[in-house]
């Protein structure tokens, strides 16, 4: 945006002219660049706020009495309107805090109430205490939901809690992040709106920090102050496949080339495509990529998986090589066709007996041992999992 100053026989310019904007703006003629196209996903959160609008404009105009209308020409002057600075994280309109009338009191009740599934008012709430604040009691991570509870210490009957959300990182849009009954006291959600509005799961944004706030709208229409504003960060899953291999005992197939680590890790396991065999007794160890885990996280747990068959479901063990010594996890009888075998989530070492440490997943190596007699032990497949939270996860 740049200030401009008329000339004696032009003194201002107001509206677009070619890629140009001219307005007034602090008493001053500025000139800004029009935006070459303005984003319009009409996605199906957007087209519900365009029909409520449409609706409460209409029954503004042909369905309120005029006595309705006073309600509302009394409840916008009360009403502070849009601040300019945010109120939390709550706040989507900025900058308009002009007059506020009857028309954009009804126009903004009536739209929440809608979007939030309960019935248009015609009259404006009454002059009476906001309901209480919705305190955010809770902000857990289930490894695919987001799960939220709440303590409201004040509602009406049918009220509802709006959860909203923001990405510290800008990940995606500030937005209403789901409704729900306020009796519930819990919520859980899988996704949040990205990108013209496409879903976008949490799990993928893993290692990201999102910010949770909650008010309550009542059947009236009055809406609580926000309550508590909670930082979350959610946790990462890193999935890792062998890179290399560090010692081998296993036979592979097919015999070229003659290495295992590519034998087992694919993404998708193609069973007897690809496997490496248990003859003779013995281990194999795979190396495996560098981490992606940020420095300072907290290991949550970590589990090493694969597919495996047996034909007399013989004993194998599972190898963890945490650059200070190999330990195993034993698996009693492993499948007698392909099948998935798994340590689970081990939020211990099982050398140490003690978390996990970073350094520990830096160096992380992962095998399979044969215990099986006769041997017929295969494996298809291996890889690593580990689910890490970022420094300072509350």
């Amino acid at each position: 945006m740049a200030i401009y100053r008329g000339t004696a026989l032009v003194s201002q310019i107001v509206g677009k002219l070619g890629d140009n904007i001219f307005q007034r703006w602090k008493n001053k003629n500025v000139v800004k660049s029009a935006e070459s196209s303005v984003a319009n996903p009409n996605s199906v959160s957007q087209e519900a706020v365009r029909d409520a609008l449409g609706f409460t404009s209409n029954r503004w105009a042909n369905v309120l009495t005029a006595e309705q209308k006073t309600t509302w020409e009394s409840y916008a002057r009360k009403s502070p309107g849009y601040k300019k600075k945010p109120a939390g994280i709550r706040q989507l309109m900025k900058g308009n805090n002009g007059t506020f009338f009857g028309l954009n009191a009804a126009i903004k009740v009536n739209t929440q109430l809608i979007y939030a599934g309960l019935l248009p008012v015609d009259e404006a709430p009454l002059a009476k205490p906001l309901p209480g604040l919705a305190i955010i009691d809770t902000v857990s991570w289930s490894g695919e939901f987001l799960i939220i509870t709440w303590n409201p210490l004040a509602f009406e009957a049918g009220a509802m809690i709006r959860i909203w959300i923001d990405s510290q990182q800008e990940l995606f849009h500030k937005q209403i992040l789901l409704h729900a009954n306020v009796v519930d006291g819990t919520a859980q959600q899988q996704t949040v709106r990205g990108v013209a509005g496409a879903p976008l799961s949490f799990a993928s944004i893993g290692g990201s920090t999102v910010l949770l706030q909650l008010d309550c709208i009542n059947p009236s229409g009055a809406i609580s102050r926000a309550g508590n504003t909670v930082l979350f960060r959610i946790p990462g899953l890193e999935l890792r496949r062998p890179s290399g291999d560090v010692a081998v005992a296993w036979t592979p197939f097919p015999a070229a080339p003659p290495t295992n680590f590519d034998k087992v890790n694919e993404v998708v396991h193609d069973d007897a495509a690809t496997f490496v065999t248990g003859v003779p007794v013995g281990i194999d160890i795979y190396s495996l990529p560098a981490t992606s885990i940020l420095a300072g996280s907290t290991i949550d747990w970590v589990s090493i998986s694969g597919w495996f068959q047996d034909a007399f479901a013989g004993p194998g063990r599972i190898l963890f090589d945490d650059g200070v010594a190999v330990t195993g996890i034993a698996i009693p009888a492993l499948p007698v066709v392909w099948g998935f075998v798994s340590t689970g989530p081990l939020a211990l070492n099982p050398r140490t007996a003690a978390p996990w440490l970073l350094a520990e997943i830096i160096a992380l190596k992962i095998g399979i041992e044969n215990l099986s007699v006769p041997v017929f032990t295969e494996c298809t497949q291996l890889y690593v999992e580990v689910q890490w939270s970022p420094p300072g996860v509350p």
